[in-house]
């Protein structure tokens, strides 16, 4: 028989239990009140401009957080996707400088400028509500943020994405399979399936074509959408509720970096390039499995458990922290254009890691997110521990990225103000 969850887990579900007990009334009232406040108060305060890039029957919202003003990567973001055949439109979840919203405008058809209230959902939705009447006149539309770096090239997905003839399409998707517990990695069964109440594509790269865009539930599923700044919350109704929607409605979906045969892609690496993986593998703030992993890299990567003990640690990694924070090292070699940044912040092991590969992959990644890597690193990064420690790790050198005051919006106090009270302008979207 096999025993049954550890005594830490029932203690924290059991605290989870209490917390949804004390905050359900609360939460009501949220749920009633907090979107009809937004809609009516804090949304007079957003400041739309009138981009230079002309209409297209492609248009891609690109949602940003320029808490360190527009960067040199947010423009060839932009680039990349009007050359792809894409109009941007820019959502700047802080009020932009003067020069960043110029910068923006002559790359992107509309600047949208809102309040930090609902993450990148929020973003999202205003700026489905801002083009709403253009929707069902459109091929596809393509929700991007940049919690990614978008490599130089590409927006050679983007075709890609177009080439799995789906109604939704996906870089990646999420919770395709249970989250193993991190001791028991080695017991991980990869069977993954849409099928699991949690499965979700990953909302920094998804776009919808137009049997999707001309369905009314579409439109009335972010009329509806009860925008938070909490991120869980905002996962389970944003970026799992959308895709059971997808589900739900019977339309194609698919992810161009799909799991499927994952499994079999990591068992077919030489002895090598399997130990490097797993010693270059990014777990962003879980302690549990990167004490696993310490543990795997003890042994010998060329014996048969040492082998065995590596791919399944990385299956492990993939189901609990998903594809694309995980497999840089061995994603970025073969093609996939996309970079998650948070793990450079999460925690020191993972930042260090993160930051080894894509000095590994220098010339691919290019100078420009290398040196926003850089300035993103936590200053308190300390050395990683002896068995994992890799050589470029001297050269790295974390430092504090500029602080940027927001400036003040078109309406005077109410920009800084959300639906819940004062503003958290340093909130994440979800990253």
């Amino acid at each position: 028989m096999r025993p049954g969850p550890p005594l830490w887990k029932v203690r924290r579900e059991l605290a989870r239990l209490g917390r949804d007990l004390v905050s359900y009334p609360s939460e009501l009232a949220r749920k009633v009140y907090f979107r009809r406040w937004y809609d009516h108060v804090s949304a007079r305060t957003i400041r739309q401009t009138e981009g230079a890039c002309p209409d297209a029957p492609e248009i891609g919202l690109y949602v940003v957080f320029p808490v360190s003003g527009g960067q040199a990567t947010h423009l060839r973001f932009l680039d990349e996707m009007r050359a792809a055949g894409i109009a941007p439109v820019v959502v700047s979840n802080l009020p932009l400088s003067q020069a960043d919203r110029t910068r923006f405008a002559a790359r992107s058809r509309l600047v949208v400028e809102r309040p930090n209230v609902g993450r990148d959902f929020g973003g999202y939705r205003d700026g489905i509500l801002a083009i709403a009447p253009l929707l069902s006149r459109l091929d596809r539309l393509w929700l991007l943020n940049d919690s990614v770096w978008l490599v130089p090239g590409g927006g050679d997905w983007f075709s890609e994405a177009r080439g799995l003839g789906a109604d939704m399409v996906a870089a990646t998707s999420n919770f395709a399979l249970p989250r193993p517990d991190s001791d028991r990695f080695r017991e991980i069964c990869w069977a993954p399936s849409t099928a699991h109440r949690n499965f979700h594509y990953a909302s920094y790269a998804l776009g919808f074509g137009g049997r999707i865009l001309r369905d009314p539930g579409f439109l009335r599923f972010w009329r509806r959408l009860d925008i938070r700044d909490d991120k869980a919350r905002t996962v389970r109704r944003g970026e799992i509720g959308l895709s059971q929607w997808v589900l739900r409605h019977g339309f194609t979906h698919g992810a161009t970096a799909g799991i499927e045969t994952l499994d079999r892609e990591i068992s077919a690496l030489p002895d090598p390039r399997l130990d490097h993986l797993a010693r270059t593998l990014v777990i962003p703030d879980c302690p549990r499995l990167e004490a696993a992993r310490q543990e795997v890299l003890l042994t010998d990567p060329r014996s048969p458990r040492g082998r065995e003990d590596r791919i399944r640690l990385v299956l492990a990694t993939v189901a609990r922290v998903a594809r694309a924070y995980a497999l840089p090292a061995h994603d970025l070699p073969r093609g996939f254009p996309f970079i998650k940044k948070s793990p450079l912040r999460l925690s020191p092991g993972g930042a260090e890691r993160l930051l080894t590969v894509l000095l590994e992959n220098g010339q691919l990644v290019g100078e420009d997110i290398l040196r926003e890597a850089r300035e993103m690193v936590r200053p308190d990064t300390p050395p990683s521990p002896s068995t994992d420690r890799l050589p470029v790790s001297a050269a790295v050198k974390p430092s504090v990225p500029p602080k940027r005051r927001a400036p003040v919006g078109p309406r005077g106090a109410l920009w800084a103000e959300t639906a819940a009270g004062p503003a958290t302008t340093g909130a994440r979207g979800v990253r």
